[in-house]
């Protein structure tokens, strides 16, 4: 029979993200990736972002950068979590690669139910957070 929305399994892709230069300073440098994580997990992406135009989205997984895993154990504290990993791996790439996982559309569906009803105030947080421009440490933040 015909397979249900339920049924369907995460996907993999890899984008390439092309990061223009940032000439606002007095030094050129590279501008920002144009999103925000929540664990590994995409939290945000700002639309006409290079990672928005390089075809990454909302609850994306990152799983690596140019071939590095950003999860996992490290031995380095400062690099314990995956969102540290990704901005000190992507820091000084100008088009680094990314491997995503996609997850199935209904996931998407259910996430932003959970985040419409304030079940999941994680996720709000992560959000507004970045809406509001308070996280830009690492410059990950669009």
């Amino acid at each position: 029979g015909k397979a249900r929305l339920t049924d369907a399994k995460p996907t993999r892709h890899t984008f390439t993200v092309k990061r223009p230069f940032d000439h606002s300073g007095p030094a050129p440098r590279l501008g920002k990736v144009g999103v925000s994580l929540l664990g590994s997990t995409v939290a945000t992406v700002g639309v006409g972002s290079p990672a928005w135009s390089a075809g990454i989205r909302l609850l994306d997984t990152i799983v690596a950068v140019d071939g590095i895993a950003i999860d996992g154990p490290s031995c380095n504290q400062a690099l314990a979590t995956p969102t540290a990993r990704f901005a000190h791996i992507v820091e000084f790439k100008r088009a680094p690669v990314l491997l995503v996982e996609r997850p199935p559309r209904a996931a998407f569906e259910d996430a932003v139910a959970r985040a419409a009803s304030g079940l999941d105030r994680e996720w709000l947080g992560a959000i507004s957070a970045c809406v509001r421009d308070d996280v830009d440490q690492f410059g990950v933040c669009s």
